[in-house]
């Protein structure tokens, strides 16, 4: 995004910016002496200093500075800052905080005892007085609320010292200080280049016009989106009554009607490269660069072209390492082949060479190479799928089951239950069958005829013991129900008319899904919803009752009131079960994928799994008192493990899914039983009526 508003702002007038004396000091500790490096503050401190040069700031650059180089920094600093109009300080690395007062740590402390933090590092406050004497804005930003190492080992010499986790709130008085994350609580370092609050800072600082209240607001928002509720960031002190803008307003020229419509494209491009640059996927990049292949010179084109490759070029360096000669898992094939497949399959854009990519590298789920493979061939499914309808209304063959192949259908003799089950095992494999009401109609033959292409079989539409077969059907399994049990085709039960949506799950692991092509699949904007909140993370989804369920993968603790405040805002909740039919449902769903479960030991070995929808009340009485559903149903059905609850720790107070052994486990087991546990802790379960 840095980059768009570059390129489109070039020389923007900023007289009022150039007149006035804007100084900023940068500080990035990464490299610390003592205990483990962090991956970004440098960066973070690098890419801000740059962002603010280019909107008029002097800066003062310091990276990895000890503590008598932070001491004299910020003393030069001070002094320049005594007659300037607008002073900025940021600061990435390490903080403490100790009997309230806060802290920020040069790279060479080593902090044995708590006595030593008045040494070793600069307080908070000496950075709040060094530029208190600015005629006028003065902006503290401090990106230091990592988890903190030091802690571990450091020796407390009073009793009834406090150490907190995070940083204390400030009142600072004509001076207003950001923290990444609010009093108490700790921030991300972050996966990518930048932390999540210093990613938020470079998406916002550069924006003309946004006044500096905004701003805050907007850096809050993104770092809450970018960590999914986890950070929130805060700001102490307060504003002045006027707006204050880092970036002033552009002016905006008398435009005539055929520039005003170049500038609202030019305006949108830059939207749809944000979003492309957010997303960063080769489709998202490809989707961007066919929109606007009108204009092949743009520096935007160039620039997206040069990260579409470089997406692909990550993808395919992300194989496992393989010696000359080596293969992949035994499968036979070698590495370079894998890469050689993919490639030929992308060209040749068919179904089923995608599908035999698939079913060969089936061992690699999670590589990337695969989940582009399987969105790929889904997005060619439903193609196919609207270029068959389109050509079934026009056929007034298809009317009736086409007799190209006489008797092969009827010499099945499957019953209307048994055809229930065929319309299931094609939409559990992304086959849109329609309904399942036992009823071969339209929709239903176009998805046979696709499934045959995709399964390398003759596409007729009709089903034969072959198709059966690829779709590892078994008639002789399927209950042939009696004939006074059948339901008359001219008045279908109601539970007929939701089976569509009746114990279908999306798949036996979490996999990161494209919402368009949900879309496409099932017509269910609850789906739709949740999976462009969910862009980019891992999930497993499936309906009960035509109920939809939404299973998310999170590691890494996730507040439980963060994910219920997620399921309210996408209009569900967290899972109620109230039922044992219910309960089975939802286990299945996660019961496959190790990465929803994690083995403790309490001493017990406990595998823990996704929390749903049942906490217990602050105020109840321990261990097995006040549990509660969120919406406020009544606690009809219980599955509780042996032992549970048990408020281990005390500390326990929501529900997940819980397997407990007293011998070592050599892989990790579940169970649909329950048990009391500190948070979501590999992810949520929400549900949507």
């Amino acid at each position: 995004m840095l980059v768009v508003l570059c390129l489109l702002a070039g020389l923007w007038p900023q007289s009022a910016a150039a007149q006035a004396k804007r100084i900023a000091l940068v500080i990035g500790n990464s490299e610390y002496d003592h205990v483990a490096s962090l991956n970004n503050p440098a960066n973070d401190a690098t890419d801000l200093a740059a962002a603010l040069e280019r909107i008029g700031f002097t800066v003062t650059q310091g990276m990895n500075l000890d503590y008598r180089q932070m001491r004299l920094t910020l003393r030069d600093f001070a002094e320049a800052a005594q007659d300037a109009d607008m002073v900025i300080v940021y600061f990435a690395g390490h903080g403490i905080e100790i009997e309230n007062t806060n802290y920020l740590i040069p790279v060479n402390a080593e902090l044995r005892s708590d006595r030593d933090v008045d040494l070793e590092a600069l307080r908070l406050e000496s950075f709040v007085r060094a530029v208190s004497g600015a005629r006028g804005l003065k902006l503290i930003l401090v990106d230091a609320c990592r988890n903190n190492p030091f802690l571990s080992d450091m020796v407390y010499a009073s009793g009834t010292r406090s150490v907190g986790r995070g940083l204390a709130r400030v009142d600072p008085s004509g001076v207003l200080v950001g923290y990444a994350a609010r009093s108490g609580t700790l921030a991300m370092d972050g996966d990518g280049r930048n932390s999540p609050y210093a990613r938020a800072l470079l998406s916002h600082i550069e924006e003309p016009g946004l006044e500096l209240g905004k701003m805050f607001r907007r850096v809050r928002d993104t770092v809450w989106e970018l960590t999914d509720g986890a950070q929130e960031p805060f700001t102490y002190g307060s504003l002045p009554g006027r707006d204050i803008f880092l970036m002033p307003p552009r002016a905006t020229p008398e435009l005539t009607p055929d520039a005003s419509g170049a500038l609202l494209r030019m305006q949108q491009m830059v939207a749809d490269f944000a979003e492309a640059e957010a997303a960063g996927t080769d489709r998202d990049w490809t989707a961007f660069l066919g929109r606007y292949a009108d204009l092949p010179d743009n520096q935007l084109m160039t620039i997206a072209q040069q990260k579409r490759e470089a997406v692909r070029m990550a993808a395919m360096s992300s194989l496992p390492a393989a010696r000359p000669g080596a293969t992949a898992s035994g499968s036979g094939l070698s590495t370079e082949q894998m890469v050689k497949e993919y490639s030929s399959a992308d060209a040749a854009a068919d179904i089923s060479q995608w599908t035999r990519f698939i079913h060969r590298y089936a061992e690699y789920p999670d590589h990337p190479l695969m989940q582009k493979a399987k969105l790929k061939r889904s997005a060619l499914v439903v193609s196919a799928l609207d270029r068959k309808a389109a050509e079934t209304v026009q056929k007034t063959a298809a009317k009736r089951p086409p007799d190209a192949f006489p008797g092969q259908e009827k010499a099945l003799g499957l019953t209307r239950g048994q055809l229930r089950g065929v319309q299931s095992a094609l939409n559990a494999r992304g086959f849109d069958a329609g309904p399942v009401d036992g009823l071969i109609g339209a929709r239903t033959r176009n998805a046979i005829s696709v499934f045959q292409s995709a399964s390398g079989l003759a596409a007729t539409g009709v089903l034969n013991k072959s198709t059966l077969a690829a779709l590892n059907f078994d008639p002789a399994a399927s209950p042939r129900p009696a004939p006074d049990a059948a339901t008359p085709a001219a008045q279908p039960a109601p539970a007929a008319r939701s089976a569509a949506r009746d114990r279908f799950i999306s798949g036996r692991e979490a996999e990161k899904h494209d919402a368009d092509t949900l879309s496409r699949l099932h017509d269910d904007p609850r789906l739709t919803r949740v999976a462009r909140a969910l862009r980019g993370q891992a999930f497993v989804y499936g309906y009960f009752e035509d109920r939809l369920y939404v299973a998310v993968q999170s590691w890494g603790a996730t507040p439980w009131a963060a994910a219920v405040s997620k399921a309210r805002a996408l209009g569900g909740h967290l899972a109620t079960m109230t039922s044992r039919a219910e309960n089975q449902f939802v286990y299945s769903m996660v019961q496959h994928d190790d990465r929803f479960w994690r083995i403790t030991q309490n001493p017990a070995l406990d595998v823990f799994g996704p929390a749903f929808g049942l906490a217990q009340s602050p105020d109840a009485r321990e261990p097995a008192g006040g549990f509660a559903w969120v919406t406020g149903e009544a606690l009809a059905y219980t599955n509780w493990g042996a032992g549970e609850p048990n408020n281990y720790a005390d500390n326990e107070d929501i529900v997940t899914f819980t397997y407990r052994s007293r011998t070592p486990l050599n892989s990790v087991k579940t169970s649909a039983r329950w048990g009391d546990y500190p948070d979501a802790d590999r992810g949520y379960i929400m549900e949507f009526p």
